[in-house]
C-alpha cells in the first residue's frame, strides 16, 4: 500500500456525506459563521501559532475549514489542502460567510505542487497523522513548502490513546499494539451523523518516536511537545499532544 493507493481510497470515503454531515454537527455554513469565534476554534494551539496577521498559513487536511477560517479572521492568508470536494464546499461557504478569503486546493498534499509556496506558518490538528503511510515523505514535504524558521504545529490525537487504549463502558482498557504499523479500514468520523453508508477509509497510526523523529530528521528543530488529557478517556491518561517545529 502506498501513499496514492490510500488518498484515492480516503478520497472516496470523504466524498460521501461530507457536506451533509457538517450541516448536522454545526448548522449550516452561514449559521457556524455567526457564532464562530477564534480563540475557541483554536484553543488548544493558538499560544503556538503567534501573531497571525499578515502570516501565510497552510492547513494541510483542513476538512470543513473551521480552523481555517478562524485563522482568517486573526488575519492570516489561509490555504487549505484536502482529499474532499465536499469539504471545500462547506469550508469556502463558510468563509464568504465569515467575511474572509480562503484558498482551497483539492488533491492529495503529497503529489501536489507546492514547493514555492513559502509559508510562515503550516498548522495541522485533530486526527491527521494517520492519514499518511510515510512521515518522513510528509516532514519532507511540509518542509518544502515553509520558509526557513518557519513554525510547523501539530495537534493530534495522542498514540497512547489511538495505538493502545479501547474504552467499553465501564473501563480502559490498554489491549491494543502500540507498534502495529499496519493500515486498519473504518469509517469516516462523521458516519454516525448521517443516514448513508460511506465507503470504508485506510489510516495508519503513528507512535510518538515515529512522530518526533519524523520532524528532526527532515529539516525540523523540535521546539515544543505538550501532551495533555483528551475526550473520552480518564484525565489521568494523554489523550492529544501537540508539538511545535521549526522549520531550519
Amino acid at each position: 500500500m502506498n501513499q496514492s493507493e490510500m488518498s484515492a481510497i480516503n478520497q472516496a470515503a470523504w466524498n460521501t456525506g461530507a457536506y451533509e454531515a457538517w450541516v448536522i454537527e454545526n448548522g449550516t455554513p452561514a449559521h457556524l459563521a455567526a457564532t464562530l469565534e477564534p480563540e475557541k476554534i483554536l484553543k488548544r494551539v493558538l499560544k503556538h501559532l503567534g501573531n497571525l496577521n499578515g502570516k501565510k498559513v497552510a492547513n494541510p487536511l483542513g476538512s470543513r475549514g473551521k480552523a481555517g477560517v478562524a485563522m482568517a479572521l486573526l488575519g492570516a492568508n489561509v490555504t487549505i489542502f484536502d482529499l474532499s470536494e465536499s469539504n471545500k464546499r462547506y469550508a469556502l461557504e463558510l468563509a464568504t460567510a465569515a467575511n474572509v478569503k480562503l484558498e482551497y486546493v483539492v488533491g492529495d498534499f503529497m503529489q501536489l505542487e507546492t514547493q514555492n509556496d513559502d509559508f510562515d506558518v503550516v498548522l495541522m490538528e485533530l486526527g491527521i497523522l494517520h492519514w499518511f503511510m510515510d512521515l518522513n515523505a510528509l516532514a519532507k514535504q511540509v518542509h518544502g513548502i515553509m520558509n526557513t524558521g518557519g513554525r510547523f504545529v501539530v495537534n493530534d490525537f495522542h498514540p497512547i490513546a489511538s495505538k493502545l487504549l479501547s474504552k467499553t463502558q465501564t473501563q480502559t482498557l490498554a489491549d491494543r499494539d502500540y507498534f502495529d504499523s499496519s493500515p486498519h479500514s473504518g469509517k469516516v468520523p462523521y458516519q454516525g451523523l448521517i443516514k448513508i453508508e460511506t465507503p470504508d477509509c485506510l489510516t495508519r497510526c503513528w507512535t510518538l518516536g515515529e512522530i518526533v523523529t519524523a520532524l528532526a530528521q527532515n529539516g525540523f528543530q523540535i521546539e515544543t511537545l505538550e501532551e495533555t488529557p483528551g475526550w473520552g478517556f480518564d484525565a489521568k491518561i494523554p489523550g492529544l499532544f501537540t508539538l511545535v517545529a521549526t522549520a531550519i
